[in-house]
C-alpha cells in the first residue's frame, strides 16, 4: 500500500503544524472565540468541528472514551451491517496494510470502532489513544477526527495531525469515507485510514473512496441475489432511524443520534 506520492492537484494542503497549534492552544484556552478561527488559516470544516468538540465537552488532553460496549463487541460486530462486507475491506485495505505504517478502521455510525487492523506496530501504537476496537471515536467521544466527523457531516474528509481536537491524537493523520447503505441511503459507519501523513493524501482519499464504492455494491448485490445479511442469533439489534433529514443504523440501546443511553 504505498500511498506516499504526493499530487499537484485534489489535495488538501495541512497548514504549518507550529501555527495549527498556536490557533489551538488559544481556542481550547478560551482566549479567542469561532470569530477568530474563521479568520485564521484553520480549515472552515476543522473550525466547525473544533467548536461542536468544545461545545459537547470533549477533553483536549483526553483520548476517546471508551465505549460501554465491552463484552457485547463480538455481537455487535455480528450484528452490524457491514460485516457481510469485511472480506471486502480486508481484501481492498487491511491485506495490503502489512508493514505499511497504516491502521484501517471500520467505525458503526455512531462513531464505535467495529475492527481495527492493519499493520501491528502501529495498532500497538494506536492503542495508547484508544484507537482499539469498541472505543467510542466520534466528535462527542473524540473531539475532530475522520471517522467521528465524517460520520458528524456525513461526507469524506482528511484530518491532518494538528487539526484533530485531542492534543494525544495531534501526532496521527486520517482519511475516512462514510459508508451508506445501498437501498435507503442511510448512514452504516466510516472507513478509516490512520498513520503518518502518508494516509492524508490525494492517493489515500481515492483509494478509500474506491473501497467504500465496492463495499456498498457488495451489499447490494448480497440483497439482489437473496444473499442479505442475517445477524447471528442472540446479536444485538440495530435499528434504522430518520430525523431532520439524516438517516443511520444504531444499536437498540441508542437514540437517534447515536448517542448510547
Amino acid at each position: 500500500m504505498d500511498l506516499s506520492r504526493t499530487s499537484r492537484s485534489g489535495a488538501v494542503s495541512p497548514r504549518p503544524s507550529a501555527v495549527l497549534r498556536a490557533v489551538h492552544e488559544k481556542f481550547v484556552a478560551g482566549e479567542v472565540d469561532a470569530t477568530y478561527l474563521e479568520a485564521s488559516s484553520l480549515r472552515p470544516l476543522v473550525a466547525k468541528s473544533w467548536q461542536r468538540s468544545l461545545a459537547k465537552g470533549v477533553d483536549p488532553d483526553s483520548t476517546a472514551r471508551p465505549s460501554p460496549v465491552g463484552e457485547e463487541l463480538a455481537r455487535l460486530r455480528d450484528a452490524h451491517p457491514l460485516a457481510p462486507a469485511l472480506p471486502v475491506i480486508r481484501r481492498l485495505l487491511v491485506d495490503d496494510a502489512a508493514g505499511s505504517g497504516v491502521v484501517v478502521a471500520v467505525s458503526a455510525a455512531d462513531g464505535t470502532l467495529l475492527w481495527v487492523e492493519g499493520d501491528h506496530s502501529v495498532c500497538r501504537r494506536a492503542e495508547a489513544m484508544n484507537f482499539v476496537p469498541g472505543a467510542d471515536w466520534s466528535e462527542r467521544g473524540a473531539g475532530t477526527n475522520a471517522p467521528g466527523t465524517a460520520l458528524a457531516v456525513n461526507a469524506e474528509l482528511q484530518i491532518h495531525g494538528s487539526e484533530h481536537f485531542s492534543r494525544v491524537v495531534q501526532p496521527w493523520s486520517c482519511t475516512a469515507v462514510p459508508v451508506h447503505d445501498p437501498s435507503t441511503g442511510a448512514l452504516l459507519g466510516a472507513l478509516d485510514l490512520t498513520g503518518g501523513p502518508q494516509v492524508a493524501t490525494p492517493q489515500a482519499l481515492a483509494l478509500v473512496r474506491a473501497t467504500v464504492m465496492a463495499v456498498e455494491n457488495h451489499l447490494a448485490l448480497l440483497r439482489v441475489t437473496g444473499s442479505a445479511f442475517e445477524p447471528a442469533p442472540g446479536a444485538p439489534a440495530w435499528r434504522y432511524w430518520a430525523r431532520s433529514g439524516r438517516a443511520g443504523w444504531s444499536p437498540t440501546n441508542s437514540d437517534t443520534s447515536g448517542r448510547r443511553r
